[in-house]
């Protein structure tokens, strides 16, 4: 099952007006609400982190292809995933991926931008009079990182985009429940705003098939509860 675009953006909106979800216990406490209406069953921290990371994957995958047919919210959504990392290539010219690196957004070495060229296009690369290698170095893309060229040691500023961060439901047990704890968890990579989508995405991986009217109804009596004291029953 995937939602649509504008069924996410729906249910984002309508989530809006009601109290936001804080962090990944909240969340938790959310999903689990969920659970106990339509499958009489408890999730542990480590299941409803499970699902999550599955979901978000699954709403990255969807602004990544968005964003490659030129979707601007796509990018705005893609926002925290960006990184800026500064890497001193071999000195054969390699650089490694970085850290969840999924795809270069720019190179640059000195404040210029370092072109992007194939394999195929690396001998006239190399033997260019108009663009001498020295003036102009390109990058080619490979197995494991990129080779610069002409080939030496140099400090790049590496822009990409990263795949995210698996979500941790961090915990400590109490006497009947348990605990969140901040200090060991990870949260959603995505911004807040896109927690519902994520939420909406995750909730097929623990069984649950709702739309997004659904959900929206289900936080609204999720926080209810919540402002009654009443936790999750």
């Amino acid at each position: 099952m995937y939602v649509t675009l504008g069924a996410l953006f729906f249910a984002n909106v309508h989530l809006e007006k009601r109290k936001k979800l804080n962090n990944i216990g909240d969340i938790f406490k959310f999903i689990n609400f969920v659970a106990d209406k339509y499958t009489n069953g408890y999730l542990s921290p480590e299941e409803v982190s499970s699902a999550l990371a599955n979901g978000q994957v699954s709403l990255w995958n969807h602004y990544m292809g968005e964003r490659q047919k030129g979707n601007e919210l796509a990018l705005i959504a893609l926002k925290p995933f960006s990184r800026n990392s500064s890497v001193t290539s071999s000195s054969i010219g390699f650089a490694a991926y970085p850290l969840r690196y999924a795809e270069t957004q720019g190179i640059y070495y000195d404040n210029s931008s370092i072109k992007q060229i194939v394999h195929n296009e690396l001998s006239y690369a190399l033997n260019s009079v108009i663009y001498p290698i020295e003036q102009y170095p390109r990058w080619i893309e490979g197995q494991g990182g990129v080779t610069i060229y002409p080939k030496e040691s140099k400090t790049i500023d590496w822009h990409y985009l990263a795949y995210p961060t698996t979500p941790v439901m961090g915990y400590t047990l109490g006497t009947n429940d348990v605990i969140y704890n901040p200090l060991t968890s990870t949260q959603l990579e995505f911004d807040s705003q896109y927690w519902n989508e994520v939420i909406l995405l995750s909730l097929p991986y623990i069984g649950v098939n709702l739309g997004n009217q659904d959900v929206t109804s289900l936080q609204s009596l999720f926080n209810l509860n919540a402002n009654n004291g009443n936790g999750n029953d």
